[in-house]
């Protein structure tokens, strides 16, 4: 088993969002496989699935998205 971290707050709309929305969704078919912690917008989808823990994040400014890359994940 393993541990997977994605960070995908500033993917809120266009080409961004398909990805983390196919993404999640072939998340289904291997369900309780692996631990995945994703980081997201609190606008964005959360499906429910076993062993997906969602974090809710802000970095809809430029400031804010550099304090999560050099100090927010690492505090998870």
């Amino acid at each position: 088993m393993y541990t997977v971290v994605v960070a995908a707050g500033a993917a809120r709309f266009g080409g961004a969002l398909t990805m983390y929305n196919q993404f999640v969704g072939h998340l289904k078919n291997h369900e309780g496989e692996n631990k995945y912690y994703i980081f997201v917008h609190s606008t964005m989808p959360r499906p429910e699935i076993n062993g997906v823990e969602y974090i809710e994040i802000d970095v809809t400014t430029s400031l804010k998205r550099m304090k999560f890359d050099y100090w927010g994940c690492a505090n998870y």
